[in-house]
């Protein structure tokens, strides 16, 4: 049986002191890191997607929470003697 994990992703609008920002929580954790808005993705999403399988995430699922907000189902592809969750913030790698 493999380990999920629950991310939301955000979409954070620009307010007067930054740019729009794209923030990944860790629903299993309870802890979020902040991207800064990547022009060359559709979308919040697609962004996120793309940081996630960088770091060795494997997306299985994903759905529309609102209309600023995704859910995502990831898996971490982690040999079995290491913990199969990481924490997204302190995440590096998750191969």
């Amino acid at each position: 049986m493999q380990h999920t994990q629950a991310i939301l992703i955000r979409y954070l609008s620009a307010t007067d002191t930054k740019g729009s920002r794209v923030k990944l929580i860790d629903k299993r954790f309870k802890t979020s890191i902040t991207l800064g808005t990547d022009y060359k993705h559709n979308n919040p999403l697609a962004q996120a997607k793309e940081w996630l399988e960088g770091k060795g995430y494997q997306v299985v699922t994903n759905s529309t929470w609102s209309d600023d907000e995704w859910l995502v189902t990831v898996i971490c592809n982690e040999s079995v003697t290491r913990p199969p969750f990481k924490n997204i913030k302190e995440a590096t790698e998750c191969k």
